[in-house]
C-alpha cells in the first residue's frame, strides 16, 4: 500500500516545524542511481501516454522533492507530505546498485513498479487533505493509479500491433501482471471504502488482458520455425553401405 500520513494535530506541526524536506531522508538527485531510476520511470510513463504527471515528476525531482528513506511500514512502498515532498523506499527507488536498464525484462519491471509508486503520489500531491479521510485519498489514489497501468498496457499493445515483435508483447505482460497486483491490493483493502464490485470487474479485465497476451505467446511459439536439424550424412544406412571389401 502506498499513501501519505496525517492526522490534524500532525498537520499543524508540519506546517511550523517543516523546513526543506523529511528530517531523516536524502534528497534523491538526478545523477544519482535512483534519479536515474526515477528518470527512465517518467519516461515510460511519458511515452505511455501521461506526459503531464511524468513532468510533474520530472519537475519534483529537479526542485529536490522527492527523498528515499528506509520506510520501516509494511506495505508502504512511499508517501507524500502535506507540503507535497514525496519519499520514497530505498529498495524500491534503488533496488540494485546501478541504474535499471528498461531493455531487461526484470528491470522493466522494476521501473514499471517505480512509475506506478511515483503516479500514485502524484495523486496524493494534487489532492485537497483538509476534511478528506484518509480512505477517500487512497481510494482515488489506488483507482488513478490502477487506470494509468490499463493506459499504459494498452500503450503497449498498440505498440506490439505495430511491430508484433514478441519483446513488445513480453513488456505488455509485464505491466498488465502489475496492474493485476495493484488491483488485488486495492480489493485486499477492502476497495478503501468504496464498492468492491468494481475491483472485481478491473481484476476480471485484468485476468482477460492477461489470457489474451498467454494465447498470444503460445499462437506465436506455434508459428516459429524450428531450427534446422543438422544431420551426419554417414548416418544414412543407404550411404554408410560399403560397395566392396577393403584390402
Amino acid at each position: 500500500m502506498k499513501g501519505y500520513r496525517f492526522s490534524v494535530p500532525a498537520i499543524v506541526i508540519t506546517m511550523l516545524l517543516a523546513t526543506t524536506g523529511p528530517a531523516l531522508a536524502d534528497v534523491i538527485t538526478p545523477d544519482s542511481v535512483g534519479g536515474q531510476n526515477i528518470t527512465t520511470a517518467s519516461n515510460f510513463m511519458s511515452d505511455s501516454g501521461d506526459p503531464d504527471t511524468a513532468n510533474d515528476i520530472n519537475n519534483a525531482l529537479s526542485n529536490g522533492n522527492i527523498y528515499s528513506e528506509d520506510i520501516n511500514e509494511p506495505g508502504t512502498s512511499a508517501t507524500t507530505s502535506v507540503l507535497n515532498n514525496i519519499t520514497i523506499d530505498k529498495t524500491q527507488v534503488a533496488p540494485v546498485t546501478r541504474a535499471l536498464d528498461p531493455k531487461n525484462p526484470d528491470q522493466f519491471a522494476l521501473i514499471v513498479n517505480i512509475a506506478s509508486i511515483l503516479y500514485h503520489e502524484e495523486v496524493h500531491v494534487h489532492q485537497v487533505r483538509i476534511g478528506r479521510s484518509w480512505d477517500r485519498a487512497e481510494h482515488e489514489a489506488w483507482t488513478k493509479t490502477i487506470e494509468a497501468l490499463g493506459r499504459w498496457t494498452e500503450h503497449a499493445r498498440q505498440q506490439y500491433d505495430k511491430t508484433h515483435d514478441k519483446t513488445d508483447l513480453e513488456r505488455m505482460q509485464i505491466i498488465a501482471k502489475h496492474q493485476k497486483t495493484e488491483i488485488q491490493g486495492f480489493i485486499e483493502n477492502k476497495c478503501f471504502g468504496g464498492k468492491c464490485e468494481e475491483g472485481e470487474t478491473l481484476l476480471k479485465k485484468a485476468n482477460e488482458t492477461l489470457d489474451w497476451i498467454t494465447h498470444e505467446q503460445e499462437r506465436i511459439a506455434q508459428q516459429t520455425p524450428k531450427p534446422a536439424t543438422t544431420t551426419n550424412p554417414y548416418d544414412n544406412p543407404a550411404l554408410n553401405s560399403s560397395a566392396g571389401g577393403g584390402g
